[in-house]
Formats: structure tokens, C-alpha cells, sequence
């Protein structure tokens, strides 16, 4: 029974993303013909050749890297919807997000990244998000921090900002993700931070919270692949998250909101503030 991977293990996944970005995302980038991109639920959620090839070959690789494994890929869902159902009871899943940040790849803004969580019956205990352009890898293990790798492997642990007063702190909500009359609220409640903003692009936050840029992360909708990976490197980074209603994360779940702070007073203090009206 899987309860953790070894340094030898994480290292595979991190070598395999690299290879994977270097074959199928990054010479498509800026290249991407207009046959190669299409419109899933809305206008601004796209899919492309690159979310489609690059998970196809990364489920390939990890059944092979981890045979009997089950692949929770976004894509995959995208026609059958019923895998996330399995999140719960599977003994070794991977939650893939292809390309996190298709709207920017598609348009040529470099800011979307490779995100994978391995969850073990529903809690996650690893996670890796591969930033293409850059070559650099998060990773982070259940009970063992998180670290930053650059290209040449070179690796820093990951830590999150120490600005734990409300006036002080800068991060990311999407006020169109929540409903209206928690959007009214929050609109006036951003004005008692230090900044607020969003990339459209969970990898890029999370990227920024884990390295101590920003202290908080404000999240209206909840999908397994935006934010199994990015939560546990959070929390291995030191830093405190949950639902506003109190309830843990887990990858199953799929309604928010969902609220991530440096530490416990702090996500107290933040949740106080931008909690949804009664």
C-alpha cells in the first residue's frame, strides 16, 4: 500500500514533465494553428493540441512508471465525466492538468505550466507543477516540504510569505467565479488588502504562494487538477488552507470557497473578511 514516493520516484515524474513540455508544449508555443484550438464550455475555456497530446503522453508514461496506477486527467474528463468519481477510492491516481493556462498558451502570453498530483484514496501525497518556459519544476511530498528545481536541478525549499496582517497582504481571487452576491462583497472587501488580482492560471498563483510573493488565494470553484497539486505544496510550504466553511481540502471535492493563507490566524483573519454573506 503506497503512502509516499522516494527521492528516485519523484525525480522520474519530474524528468518525465520536462520531457514531455520540451516534446508537445513548448514547440507548439506561439505556433498553434487555428484548427489546433477549440472551445469547450465557454469562450475563454479552450483545449488545444497540446493539452491533448501532452496528457495522452504523460498518462502513457506514469501507467508505465507506476503500473495499475488510475489517470484523472482534465481532458479526459472534459468526455467522461464519471472518472472524478474515482478519486476516492483509488489506491494511486494521477490528477493531470495538461496545459494549466490553455487561454494564455493559446494567445502567446508565457504563463501556463503542467500540473500532476498523485492522491492515494483521496489525499494528496505528491504533487509536481512543471513551468515550461522557465524549465523549472515545483515538487513537493507528503511529510517532506516543497522545493523549487531549476533547470540544472539545482533545488530551494519553498516557503510562504511571513505578511500575516490583512492591510499587508496581496493575492488572487476571480470575482467572476463566485456567485453574485459573494461577488458584491468581495468587491468591497479587496479594498481592506494590500492587493488583489488574478492570473487566470492556478499554477502561476500557486507559484507565487508557495514562494512567499503573494499571502492568499481566494478560490470560487474547485477542480481536482487546478488545485491538488498547488494545495499540498502550500501546506508543505508552511502555509494553512481549508474551505471557508472550515472543512480540509481534499481533491474530491468540487464547491468552494476555498481559502489559502500563510498561516492559521491569518486564513482566520482573511476568512473574517471575505467570507460569503448569510
Amino acid at each position: 500500500m503506497r503512502t509516499t514516493f522516494d527521492t528516485s520516484e519523484m525525480q522520474a515524474v519530474t524528468d518525465l514533465l520536462r520531457e514531455v513540455a520540451e516534446a508537445q508544449i513548448r514547440p507548439r508555443f506561439g505556433m498553434l494553428a487555428t484548427h489546433e484550438i477549440a472551445q469547450k464550455s465557454a469562450v475563454n475555456d479552450l483545449v488545444t493540441i497540446a493539452d491533448l497530446e501532452t496528457e495522452k503522453a504523460l498518462a502513457q508514461r506514469l501507467r508505465q512508471l507506476f503500473p495499475g496506477c488510475a489517470i484523472i486527467g482534465e481532458e479526459a474528463v472534459a468526455t467522461d465525466a464519471a472518472l472524478l468519481d474515482t478519486i476516492e477510492d483509488a489506491e494511486l491516481a494521477f490528477i493531470i492538468d495538461p496545459v494549466d493556462g490553455t487561454w494564455n498558451f493559446a494567445h502567446g502570453v508565457p504563463m501556463f505550466a503542467t500540473m500532476v498530483a498523485a492522491v492515494r484514496r483521496g489525499e494528496t501525497i505528491a504533487a509536481w507543477i512543471h513551468y515550461p518556459m522557465s524549465d523549472d519544476t515545483l515538487a513537493a511530498v507528503r511529510g517532506g516540504g516543497a522545493w523549487r528545481a531549476d533547470a540544472s536541478g539545482q533545488a530551494t525549499r519553498c516557503s510562504v510569505s511571513t505578511r500575516t496582517t490583512t492591510a499587508d497582504m496581496s493575492g488572487f481571487m476571480a470575482l467572476p467565479l463566485f456567485e453574485p452576491a459573494h461577488r458584491q462583497s468581495l468587491a468591497l472587501s479587496q479594498m481592506r488588502l494590500g492587493g488583489v488580482t488574478s492570473y487566470f492560471c492556478s499554477a502561476y498563483e500557486y507559484r507565487m504562494l508557495v514562494t512567499g510573493a503573494k499571502e492568499f488565494g481566494l478560490n470560487g470553484r474547485l477542480m481536482p487538477w487546478d488545485h491538488a497539486p498547488g494545495q499540498l505544496l502550500h501546506a508543505e510550504a508552511g502555509g494553512h488552507s481549508a474551505l471557508c466553511d472550515g472543512q480540509a481540502y481534499r481533491p474530491a471535492l468540487r464547491e468552494g470557497p476555498f481559502l489559502l493563507a500563510p498561516d492559521r490566524d491569518s486564513w482566520n483573519a482573511l476568512n473574517m473578511l471575505l467570507a460569503r454573506p448569510s
